[in-house]
């Protein structure tokens, strides 16, 4: 393994898990050390370790990207707050998504690294909580077709809210039903929090779970997911002593219980997560090419824009599995998805993608391109996601 990938791990092993592991910066770039740790969106908890190795040009550097980081997920915890104000104010029930409802699970929560707001409400009321958010100065990115997870709200130049209606990565077909039962209460079940900057509601321990599960299977599978995302999957876990009684059957239901162990396994080799006996057992070939594949791609594909490109070689368009279909098949399947929604013939697809290529709007992939989706194909088979 790179060793920057190696002092990245142990950095967060130890700000997670206390696990002592050894962490040495000699003979490492220490600019691509510091991109890394971006990349994958986990600075905070991986400058935390470091700190006292850094030469003193460099320390200056690194604490004031540190001041930034703290200062922003300040900012961002108040506006966890308004969220949780407007919406009580007006009777409009909702959840956090992600963000503080990860960070709870937290040694630290200012450690995590924040972005957006999320937010979940009920599908009949977001007309009414868009409406809110219009009188406090928001305005959304586009119009709402009703077709969309979330519509995406901003106000001044560094808030983004994204208030979805549904959660992210729920596929379609028998899985996707049983999913959707299991969330049915995520309102009513949710969890007040208090802090000494604002209040909030996050999800339960089940729900939360699952959106994890379901955010980080939907991006893995897409344009990838960094670090981040497996450090709340993993700092979550440590904190549910029941995890098997709660969740397996459930899991097992709708094609999410291999993925599950398959990430904790991976965070007890590589992150310091205390073993979880129900994980069960793989080889160590399977979580070398997963980590890697997280590595890989950093948080949500920023480091290989490849990725992108290679969505359409991988997981089925209508119900969000990965099979062991060829990579060329997958295309197939992709054309007919799209040519049946679209209520075109295949060749009629096929023949608006060249004229985009002519046009210079799109381009044909190359064997990097192919070569790479094949690859992730192949491991994200094994997970058996929602089979």
């Amino acid at each position: 393994m790179d060793p920057i990938y190696e002092q990245v791990l142990n950095s967060l092993s130890n700000s997670l898990f206390m696990t002592n592991k050894p962490v040495n910066l000699d003979g490492i770039d220490l600019n691509a050390f510091l991109h890394e740790s971006m990349m994958q969106a986990v600075f905070p908890l991986v400058y935390w370790q470091i700190k006292t190795l850094l030469p003193e040009n460099e320390d200056v550097k690194w604490k004031n990207l540190l001041d930034n980081s703290v200062r922003n997920s300040v900012q961002v915890e108040y506006q966890h707050g308004e969220v949780h104000r407007l919406m009580t104010e007006n009777n409009i029930p909702y959840v956090i998504l992600k963000g503080y409802a990860s960070g709870y699970y937290y040694p630290e929560t200012a450690l995590r690294a924040y972005g957006d707001v999320d937010f979940l409400v009920r599908n009949e009321d977001i007309q009414r909580a868009g409406e809110v958010l219009l009188a406090e100065g928001f305005s959304p990115t586009a119009d709402d077709n009703g077709n969309t997870i979330h519509v995406v709200y901003h106000r001044y130049s560094n808030e983004v809210w994204e208030m979805h209606r549904s959660i992210n990565g729920v596929p379609a077909g028998k899985c996707g039903n049983e999913i959707n039962k299991m969330m049915a209460d995520i309102f009513e079940t949710a969890i007040p929090i208090s802090s000494q900057v604002s209040n909030y509601r996050i999800p339960d321990t089940f729900h939360h779970g699952m959106v994890l599960l379901l955010h980080t299977a939907s991006h893995l599978t897409s344009e990838g997911v960094g670090l981040r995302h497996l450090c709340d999957w993993s700092v979550f876990v440590q904190r549910v002593p029941n995890f098997e009684e709660l969740f397996k059957e459930k899991l097992q239901k709708c094609g999410l219980w291999k993925f599950a162990q398959m990430l904790t396994l991976v965070s007890s080799e590589y992150l310091g997560l205390p073993e979880q006996s129900w994980a069960g057992n793989a080889t160590a070939e399977m979580k070398q090419a997963l980590i890697e594949d997280i590595l890989e791609g950093g948080n949500f594909g920023k480091k290989n824009l490849d990725r992108f490109a290679q969505i359409k070689y991988i997981k089925n368009r209508s119900d969000g599995s990965v099979d062991s279909k060829s990579a060329a098949r997958q295309v197939l399947n992709t054309i007919k998805t799209k040519a049946q929604k679209e209520q075109k013939s295949m060749f009629g697809v096929v023949l608006d993608y060249l004229k985009m290529v002519l046009r210079g709007e799109r381009k044909l992939d190359d064997k990097i391109v192919v070569n790479g989706a094949a690859r992730r194909k192949k491991l994200y088979s094994e997970l058996k996601l929602f089979e």
